[in-house]
């Protein structure tokens, strides 16, 4: 079973980090705020944005139903995740490290 609308807030993920998963859009709209930390660093939670630049401080990133993002020159190493796509068509991923990840990049 699926979960949607659920609040996660001020978590510490260390050597982990958050994987969304469903069949459907709305199966990804939760609130997920930058209070979320993996290895000390931020986890972004975009839904809906367009043309946005990624902070140098990610931790970990997740984008749904964007476009014309910029993901570029982060570390998103030792987490499960480092980024993830969901919905979301024509964003540039380029110059990250992704070392010691489980799943290192989901495109969905």
């Amino acid at each position: 079973m699926y979960s949607k609308d659920n609040i996660i807030k001020d978590n510490e993920m260390v050597n982990c980090g958050l994987l969304v998963y469903g069949i459907s859009l709305s199966e990804y709209i939760h609130d997920i705020d930058t209070s979320n930390k993996v290895n000390g660093k931020i986890l972004y939670y975009y839904i809906n944005e367009n043309g946005i630049t990624v902070p140098n401080d990610a931790g970990e990133v997740i984008l749904v139903n964007c476009e014309y993002c910029n993901i570029t020159d982060l570390d998103l190493s030792d987490g499960t995740i480092g980024i993830e796509l969901a919905y979301s068509n024509y964003n540039t991923i380029s110059k990250n490290t992704l070392k010691n990840s489980s799943g290192n990049c989901w495109i969905l």
